[in-house]
This record gives C-alpha cells, structure tokens and sequence, in this order.
C-alpha cells in the first residue's frame, strides 16, 4: 500500500472522501484499487456515509421521473434544504422504448427497478447497472399467476436480496401457500425460497414497501378471512431468516384499498389516499400494534398524494400539473421546487440518496463467474 503510512490510515483517509473522487484513485495504482474495490471497504465507506448523514439530520434525495414530451427518464440528486438544490444529474442506464418501467426500492444507494420483464439493480453513484437472471420458477405450464417483489439487506451476510413471491392463479383465486425464492447479489442467482404453509396474504404486484429492521414491509390482506372483503395487514419477510410476519393495523383503515406503507424518518408509517384527502399513521414503537398513531389527514385538493416526508413537518408531494412541491403540515403552505421544467411530466419516484460503492466489487466478480453485463453508464 504504502512505505510511509500503514493500511489503516489510508483506509481512514479514504473513507472520508466521495464516491466521485475515490473512483478517480482507483486508476492510481494496483493496490490502491484493490483496496478501495474490496468488501470491507465498501462496507466501511458505506458505514460512514451512513452515520455522516444521520448526523447532518436530513439525506440527499434522489428524483426520478419520467417526462413524456422527451420520452425519457431523468435522474437528480437535491440537497434536503428549503432551497431544494440540485447537485447532481444521473443518466437512466437502460435506454427507453416505452414507459413500462417502476423503480421499487433503493437501499444503500442501490436501486432497484423494472423495465418490461427486465429486472435490474443500479447504482447511480458509480454509473453502474446489473441486469438480473430470470427467476426460476415458471408458471405457463401450470396456468397463470400473480408475483411481487422486495428488495432489502441482510446484515448477517453482508448481500443484497430480492424476494419474488409467486401466487398461482386458479378459478380467479389464488392458490396458497405461494412459491417463493430469493435472489442473492453475491452469488448472482435465484434459488428457492422456504415456502410456509400457514401464510395465506396476498401482495399486490410491484406495491411499495418499506425496509426497517432488516424487514421489508408490504401491504396485504388474507382473502380466507371474509370473501370479497380487504382486510389490510402488513406483510412483512426477514432477510436474515427468509420468513414472513405479520402486523395489525389501526382498525379504522383496515378495510380501506389505497393503503400503503412507508417509513417517517425511522418509524414504519401507513398512507391512506381516498379521491378528497389523505392521511398518515405511525407506529411509534416498532411491532407494538397499540403504538400507531395518526399525525395528520389534509385535503388533496390539487395535491395528489404524498410521496416523501421532509423532517418533521414537510411533505414532498406531486401536483396535477406534474410539478414537485413541498408542503409545510404546519402552515399549510405549498413551495413550488421549480423540478418541472416542461410540466408533461407523470410520474415520480422519490428516496434518500446514498453515495455509496455498492455493486463495484460486485460487479467485477460477477463477470468473472457468470459472463454477465454489468455496464457502467455515461452522465
């Protein structure tokens, strides 16, 4: 590494700096790539990025969105400050023919997203994408079905997961218990998951959810409980052990149908939309039914729900006219954020921003075992 400082040093050194800046080092020498490219120090780079961030009190945010007088997707990174800045522009790394495509989930500055029947992982901080095998289990053969997917983190094994549950259909029901398998970043493959027999929720295809406590969150409902009736829960599946839970909601949006979840700072939240307002829920101890309380129910009005909490008290939420606004939960006041240039724009995907190695090592290795494209993308 070096005759005059020892590994730990430049390890120190080098976790302070940014993304941009350490890919510059990886092409000034051999050992300084081999470092910077290594597991460990992916994972200490990231640990540190992490607590910086929580530090500061509020992450960058990523934007994406789709604008349909250019026919493409843009990609942005804002400062999360009242001036709303922009710092940096991302090109979308899979070239467009329609706009068939939703973004998921970004954990640890990776992003995952589908394109058609294309599965992919990106991570915009090294202009990298990984398009992901096609899942094992199929069902033409057997009749239709229904999927949906979550994206988190196991810890215990330092990799990233996707979880793909299968439901077949059969006389316009599904079947349980449901199939499912778990594709593993570090050996760039699907296997089959541990199917429970006592599960019996339905998730919505490509519904949001919500990473907390190595857990991904969905909303779904048991259609055995009453038939033709939505009984909402939340549906969750540990990473770590690949098992699936269960949480009560509030019972007063227990039967409502464009509910959601998402997290308010560390803290699993629900979203209730209806046609004239929406509402917001959180669980003030994690896993303790009787902690959910409800912070707040505006007017939509022109507002067409919300799509990330700001601190406290604002709410980044869409407009009809496709612009990105900021609502203050206090005052009640809309501030225009000037992101919509050309107002065609339709669609919105907001998460923290994360400067993060993820998926450098990775990659290489990958092609290495499996001689699959991984291509790092202009911007």
């Amino acid at each position: 590494m070096s005759d005059y400082l020892p590994e730990g040093v430049w390890i120190d050194i080098f976790t302070r700096l940014q993304v941009k800046t350490l890919l510059r080092c990886t092409s000034v020498c051999k050992s300084w790539y081999s470092l910077i490219t290594s597991p460990n120090f992916i994972t200490s780079h990231l640990n540190r990025t992490t607590s910086n961030n929580d530090n500061n009190g509020s992450s960058p945010l990523i934007i994406t969105h789709y604008t349909n007088t250019l026919g493409k997707i843009k990609c942005s990174v804002h400062r999360n400050n009242q001036s709303f800045d922009k710092c940096a522009n991302f090109d979308f790394p899979i070239a467009l023919t329609h706009a068939k495509f939703k973004i998921l989930a970004s954990i640890n500055g990776l992003v995952l997203g589908f394109y058609g029947m294309v599965m992919f992982l990106w991570n915009p901080s090294i202009r990298k994408h990984l398009i992901l095998p096609n899942p094992t289990i199929i069902c033409k053969s057997q009749g239709s079905h229904r999927d949906s997917f979550g994206f988190g983190f196991d810890p215990s094994t330092n990799d990233y997961k996707v979880v793909r549950v299968v439901y077949r259909v059969k006389n316009f029901c599904y079947v349980f218990p449901p199939e499912v398998e778990v594709y593993e970043l570090r050996t760039h493959s699907w296997r089959r998951g541990i199917s429970d027999g006592e599960f019996s929720y339905c998730i919505a295809k490509h519904t949001q959810q919500a990473f907390l406590n190595g857990a991904v969150h969905w909303i779904g409902y048991n259609p055995k409980v009453s038939v033709g009736v939505f009984r909402n829960s939340i549906v969750l599946f540990n990473m770590k052990t690949e098992s699936f839970g269960t949480m009560m909601v509030p019972g007063s949006v227990e039967l409502e149908q464009r509910l959601s979840v998402t997290l308010v700072g560390e803290s699993l939240s629900l979203i209730n939309t209806s046609c004239f307002t929406f509402s917001a829920w959180v669980m003030k101890k994690y896993g303790v039914v009787n902690s959910w309380t409800k912070i707040f129910e505006i007017k939509l009005g022109s507002l067409q729900g919300p799509l990330r909490f700001r601190g406290n008290s604002d709410v980044l939420m869409a407009i009809r006219n496709g612009d990105l606004v900021s609502y203050d939960l206090e005052s009640k006041q809309i501030s225009h954020l000037g992101t919509n240039r050309d107002r065609k724009l339709f669609y919105f995907y907001v998460d923290t921003y994360m400067d993060s190695l993820v998926l450098l090592e990775g990659s290489d290795r990958i092609l290495e075992r499996k001689g699959t494209s991984c291509c790092p993308t202009s911007g």
